[in-house]
């Protein structure tokens, strides 16, 4: 008779009373996509979704490589998890383009859809989040070191997102992620 033994350590919170938070980055260059995801995941983020933007460095021939690329980030978000000690990892997506990553963002229903945008009449991103209350889905996307393309601005915009801003500072990419994410979760 083989006889299993459970000790629960510790209870997990409870999810429903946070804010849940995907991120959706531009591909970066180097080890700065893996910075993104270990830092994110230990943040807290439940989703994060990686596009190939007009101006991001690295390019992506194909399905199979983002697939390959996917596995990858997906060992470093799992690994970040378990660091952080949160009961799952974020669900990780690399695509080819903005409108594929906004076609796999399209049935979730975000109270908050943010642009981190360097635009002058941006609104502070600290004052969209006061809208979130526990329990509400957030949406932040930032764009390539560059900024984006008129095009994805403008597709962006058309998709529901507003331009928000993280301040008066022009950070980098991997920097602009963290300080969305803390804002989000602080407001």
């Amino acid at each position: 008779d083989t006889s299993v033994s459970i000790k629960i350590l510790e209870p997990l919170k409870e999810s429903s009373q946070e804010i849940a938070i995907t991120l959706v980055c531009a591909l970066c260059k180097g080890q700065k996509n893996d910075h993104i995801t270990d830092w994110a995941t230990e943040l807290g983020c439940s989703q994060i979704v990686f596009f190939q933007s007009d101006r991001s460095i690295v390019r992506l021939r194909n399905s199979d490589e983002c697939a390959h690329k996917e596995t990858r980030i997906s060992k470093i978000a799992t690994a970040a998890a378990q660091q952080s000690r949160q009961a799952l990892p974020p669900q990780v997506k690399i695509t080819l383009s903005l409108d594929e990553a906004l076609k796999h963002l399209s049935l979730t229903p975000f109270s908050l859809k943010a642009i981190c945008s360097l635009s002058p009449d941006a609104q502070l991103l600290s004052d969209a989040a006061k809208i979130l209350t526990a329990g509400n889905h957030a949406c932040v996307i930032v764009g390539p070191e560059g900024d984006f393309s008129p095009e994805e601005h403008e597709t962006l915009l058309q998709n529901g997102f507003i331009p928000t801003s993280l301040g008066a500072k022009v950070l980098r990419s991997e920097l602009a992620v963290v300080t969305a994410l803390v804002t989000i979760q602080n407001k």
